[in-house]
């Protein structure tokens, strides 16, 4: 009966009473074992045994030690009683001696013990699991909020990044469009200059007119050649391209009183697989960068540096001039990022745009103490670059 309303109990989750009540019903069955069949009765040594461990495992370490001293208690008293023959006298025992009864109370001292030892490590156990599980629940419940942080972020920069390359597009548009409109005007002047030139054969005017319109039309064919999709199935000097860009520019820096230099460590074709005007157009930039930041140097300097290894062709592009500021290093190369107070942050965009796309080499700024050193690598005699189209039209 008092079995069944334990089961009746654990039905309504009444575990906690429960485990009391189990405690208690081997505790009490002990205790009358001893009573009525003294010291030496072995239901009685075993549920007192159950009911030290079974205290430990369902209830808690915490009772295991008043469990056994009220065992030991009833054990000590029952031997009291027998020995002044205060104990019922028609049942027939044999009673035991003194250091018996202690041998037995120290006997299940020692099985509360070990089981209070077990069951104290047991709990630091579980205790030391659930708290590693607690921290790791905690650290991935903070990695997913870092990571849908981190992808947020990324979203935004990747629709900034759409957005800058669309108005780039539009810029690419409407460049296309006015270079097309100009090359028409060009084409009506040229057939206006023709028929002055039947008119005015000797006119030192309309030659220098005629001069002039060339070469006019010949930046205009250049600078569309630029803004469509650069061909890939040729390839150029890259050492003869230097030397072009170098020449063109000459003139500029000698202007602004600013030194161009080259130093070429090879003397020898480097062959390139890409677009030459899409080189040029990225040593345009760097020149046009370094022109702009030694401005305002007294003694002021520009060295382009030549250099090939085994299997890439090296330029190295340096200036004397303020260089970059430490902070703005990490987004140099980003769209929008500008080191001068009145630039677009587009040209070293697209120059990085150019030289890891399309000619699948790198470009990097070097650590120096005084100016800016970029140092352009481009691999000789690769496969086919890809193709970059830098405009719709």
């Amino acid at each position: 009966m008092y079995l069944f309303l334990v089961e009746i109990m654990c039905l309504f989750n009444m575990f906690r009473l429960v485990s009391w009540m189990l405690v208690s019903f081997y505790s009490i069955m002990a205790g009358v074992g001893f009573i009525l069949w003294g010291t030496n009765d072995v239901m009685g040594i075993l549920s007192a045994c159950f009911a030290i461990v079974l205290s430990g495992v369902i209830v808690g370490t915490s009772v295991i030690f008043p469990v056994t001293i009220t065992i030991a208690s009833v054990l000590v008293i029952n031997y009291c009683f027998r020995s002044i023959s205060i104990s019922p006298s028609q049942i027939t025992i044999h009673d035991v001696e003194g250091w018996n009864v202690l041998l037995y109370a120290t006997a299940l001292h020692l099985l509360a013990l070990v089981t209070w030892l077990s069951y104290t490590q047991l709990e630091q156990s579980v205790n030391r699991a659930q708290l590693a599980e607690e921290i790791i629940r905690r650290q991935k419940a903070s990695i997913k909020i870092e990571l849908i942080k981190e992808t947020a972020l990324l979203r935004k920069t990747q629709i900034d990044h759409l957005h800058q390359l669309h108005k780039f597009a539009l810029l690419g548009q409407s460049a296309a469009a006015t270079l097309h409109e100009l090359s028409n005007l060009l084409s009506i002047l040229n057939l206006d200059i023709n028929d002055l030139r039947q008119q005015y054969t000797h006119s030192q005017a309309i030659k220098n007119a005629t001069t002039s319109i060339k070469s006019i039309n010949k930046m205009v064919i250049n600078a569309r050649q630029q803004l469509d999709t650069y061909d890939t199935s040729l390839s150029f000097d890259a050492r003869k391209a230097v030397y072009q860009i170098t020449k063109d520019f000459k003139q500029k820096f000698h202007h602004r009183g600013i030194s161009l230099t080259i130093l070429d460590t090879t003397h020898q074709r480097l062959c390139i697989q890409g677009s030459s005007l899409a080189f040029m157009q990225v040593l345009t930039i760097l020149l046009h960068n370094a022109l702009e930041a030694c401005a305002q140097n007294s003694n002021a300097n520009v060295t382009i540096r030549v250099d090939q290894n085994s299997d890439s062709a090296q330029i190295l592009l340096s200036d004397n001039g303020p260089g970059v500021e430490p902070n703005k290093v990490p987004t140099l190369f980003a769209p929008k990022i500008s080191t001068k107070p009145t630039g677009l942050g587009v040209g070293l965009y697209i120059a990085h745009h150019i030289i890891t796309d399309h000619f699948k080499g790198t470009i990097d700024l070097l650590e120096a103490n005084q100016g800016a050193h970029f140092l352009i690598q481009l691999p000789i005699r690769t496969k086919k670059p890809a193709q970059i189209k830098t405009s719709s039209r």
